[in-house]
């Protein structure tokens, strides 16, 4: 075996590859990608929550987010409104449309979410949500590793 196959990053990448295929898949039917899922459900479990916050949340960019919303918005899942303590900044709802869509999106990916209970054992699986979010703040502590994508003081990608 190839020594570079055994690296952590090529482990990562490719679990993440075929989870987020798989995810696609499942999802395809609906109109709704694995990415703008991820932002309905951050949303179902806190509405009215700002574009920064979901950029942070969702690990991604303002550009990213701002287009997934846009294509969201004219499905008519979410809304977005000016915040009223800081006009500068919008906050995200979902519509009625966007709850009913993303409980039946939760459902359409059960057999996923089954694929990974069954894959990882019980008493290991909250060891490696932790490993890998003490990975993920290790990268976020440390933005010179990627300039490019550390956010200025307004959220936008330098």
């Amino acid at each position: 075996m190839n020594p570079f196959e055994l690296a952590p990053a090529v482990r990562l990448r490719s679990a993440y590859l075929h989870m987020h295929r798989a995810v696609n898949g499942r999802l395809r039917p609906f109109g709704v990608t694995a990415d703008q899922f991820v932002v309905l459900r951050f949303l179902a479990e806190e509405d009215g929550i700002s574009q920064k916050d979901l950029v942070r949340l969702c690990s991604s960019d303002p550009t990213t987010i701002g287009r997934m919303l846009e294509l969201l918005e004219d499905k008519g899942c979410v809304q977005r409104r000016p915040d009223p303590d800081d006009g500068r900044s919008r906050l995200v709802f979902l519509t009625t449309r966007g709850r009913n869509l993303c409980k039946r999106l939760y459902d359409a990916t059960a057999p996923i979410r089954q694929v990974f209970e069954n894959a990882v054992e019980a008493n290991a699986l909250q060891s490696m949500l932790d490993a890998l979010q003490k990975l993920a703040d290790a990268f976020a502590v440390n933005p010179e590793l990627s300039p490019e994508f550390r956010p200025d003081e307004s959220g936008s990608l330098k």
